[in-house]
């Protein structure tokens, strides 16, 4: 198992989501709109923790990035019902088709560098630990759970394919920044999907009308 990082218990937004449903992507999104807006460097924004922002720009929100409560390594047991501690901070949950997580989780768990997945998908589908059923409990806490936090927002993968812009402008006007412009949005759109194309280790996976899309982490 890997090393617990520090939890960062200051942030102002925090975006929660189980592993796969395109937490790189909305992140990547994200950090370029706050640098266009506010001409701060990308380069503040190390391993890509907005944190970096707030850092040097005190009105810009200090927004946390985080698989809550561990969930990867959770069985549906194991997770937390408590959510005391979003409390006074605004939530955003970022989910994705289960299908496609699913999917996308297996081929992540098999080619990890520690402890890689030794079974077959059929096996790790029905994996007590940090699989389908995690997920879905996980996502059962949050719906049920969701008025704990000072405010809620619900996102997706999906939302974000289908208007990546305008799913960007509502997310960056939630966490309590300024309306984003229509050319900053486009810039941060180009610059994702620029990074998204050279990511290691991605793959493609065929949509529903036969179309190819990039999948994103």
């Amino acid at each position: 198992m890997r090393p617990v990082r520090p939890a960062d218990t200051q942030g102002d937004v925090y975006v929660l989501s189980f592993p796969k449903c395109g937490r790189t992507w909305l992140r990547l999104l994200m950090a370029k709109a706050i640098s266009t807006a506010r001409g701060i460097p990308m380069e503040v924004c190390r391993d890509l923790a907005l944190t970096g922002f707030s850092t040097v720009d005190s009105t810009v929100p200090r927004i946390v990035f985080r698989h809550d409560d561990r969930v990867p390594w959770r069985t549906p047991a194991g997770l937390s019902r408590n959510k005391g501690f979003y409390r006074d901070r605004r939530v955003v949950l970022l989910v994705r088709d289960i299908r496609d997580t699913a999917v996308s989780r297996y081929f992540q768990v098999l080619h990890r560098d520690f402890r890689p997945y030794a079974g077959e998908i059929g096996d790790f589908l029905t994996e007590d630990e940090g699989s389908v059923r995690t997920c879905l409990t996980f996502w059962d806490i949050w719906h049920a759970r969701q008025d704990v936090s000072a405010s809620f927002l619900l996102t997706s993968y999906e939302r974000l394919a289908a208007d990546t812009a305008g799913e960007l402008a509502r997310v960056l006007d939630f966490c309590g920044l300024a309306p984003a412009g229509r050319e900053t949005l486009r810039t941060a759109v180009d610059f994702a999907d620029f990074k998204a194309m050279r990511a290691p280790g991605r793959h493609r996976t065929t949509g529903s009308r036969g179309t190819t899309r990039k999948s994103r982490r």
